[in-house]
């Protein structure tokens, strides 16, 4: 049952990565229509909660000691750093014009951040042994109120750590046994099925403003930034039907996922922690360098740039780059041991 669960899991993180990869191209080359917006509407609707959703899932095993907390914590800050450093990189050697900002939340690496902050509040909440219900709840609320102060927009990703920690904390909890089982019947994958249509159905009838306002859907903008009468009022209780929207549509998405192994994509899935890493920085580069040509010349070569766009994330999920990006994430082992090295070297001369 759980290696089911786990295929499941991965199947919906390859889902999640496609979705960024598809809206990333989109924002480059696809001219503003409603397709483009229904599919931008869907994508911010959905992926980045069930992205903290998925982190929440992938560090829930850290053990609950000061060493490895610490390794972890300093882990995802390496991540962040090196990220960003990355993406700074990938935009100049694009041609675009880079800055280089760790007091900002600017593109992806705000995931590794605010997972370090997110981690030490769950264990600190483990600790205190408060129950699960009435934390989740406080937590809701306070997302909800965090659009209302704007500085939390500009310093570091406060405003994403507030939104997005009730989704972190529900993957490091766990679903419960009883909602997973409920979710795999025959008859909810149907009804899931038919959720996610209505959920498109609404992005395609609420397709501009979803477009206008994807500040609020990815938690980037306070309420009153987003130039928005309705939202600078009343933001806070659509943050809270947000939520609601975002709880059954992940459901629904996770009942709908095979339970099984898929060639590649499964693979894809299980090493989206390091995928994710790599994807921004490698995009940047790509749609500049290299799918900017090739859609610029003939339907033959339109065909090639979704070809290599397609290639790209099986590409990204090689082992040696998931050993890459593991070897960042233990840059703190890494040095303790180089440092052990140098004074072993210093006694012995």
């Amino acid at each position: 049952m759980k290696e089911k669960t786990r295929y499941q899991e991965a199947n919906l993180a390859f889902l999640l990565l496609v979705g960024l990869l598809a809206i990333w191209g989109l924002g480059s080359y696809a001219t503003r229509s409603t397709t483009v917006g229904v599919i931008y509407g869907c994508v911010n609707l959905a992926a980045w909660p069930l992205i903290a959703w998925l982190l929440g899932r992938e560090i829930r095993c850290v053990e609950r000691t000061k060493d490895s907390l610490t390794k972890t914590v300093l882990g995802l800050l390496g991540l962040y750093v090196m990220q960003k450093l990355l993406i700074f990189w990938s935009k100049l050697a694009s041609g675009k014009g880079a800055s280089l900002g760790f007091l900002n939340d600017e593109n992806t690496a705000w995931l590794y951040l605010c997972g370090a902050a997110w981690l030490l509040l769950a264990v600190l909440i483990e600790g205190k042994g408060w129950k699960h219900g009435p934390v989740l709840a406080v937590s809701v609320v306070l997302g909800c109120a965090a659009g209302y102060l704007p500085v939390l927009e500009d310093v570091l990703c406060l405003n994403k750590l507030f939104v997005f920690f009730p989704l972190f904390l529900v993957g490091f909890w766990g679903l419960p046994a009883r909602l997973e089982a409920f979710l795999n019947r025959k008859g909810v994958r149907l009804l899931s099925l038919a959720v996610l249509l209505a959920v498109a159905g609404g992005c395609l009838a609420a397709e501009k403003p979803l477009y206008n306002n994807v500040g609020f859907l990815t938690a980037a903008s306070a309420y009153a930034s987003l130039g928005n009468t309705w939202l600078s009022a009343f933001g806070g209780l659509f943050r809270l039907v947000w939520y609601g929207v975002v709880a059954v549509t992940g459901c629904a998405l996770l009942s709908v996922m095979p339970r099984k192994k898929l060639p590649l994509l499964t693979l894809c899935g299980r090493r989206w922690f390091s995928v994710y890493f790599w994807l921004r920085p490698v995009t940047y580069f790509l749609f500049a360098r290299i799918v900017r040509v090739l859609m610029a010349c003939s339907v033959l070569g339109k065909a090639d740039a979704v070809l290599i766009c397609l290639a790209l994330l099986p590409v990204l999920s090689l082992h040696s780059l998931e050993t890459a990006a593991k070897g960042i994430f233990h840059w703190y082992d890494g040095l303790k041991a180089l440092t052990r090295r140098l004074a072993s070297g210093k006694r012995e001369g």
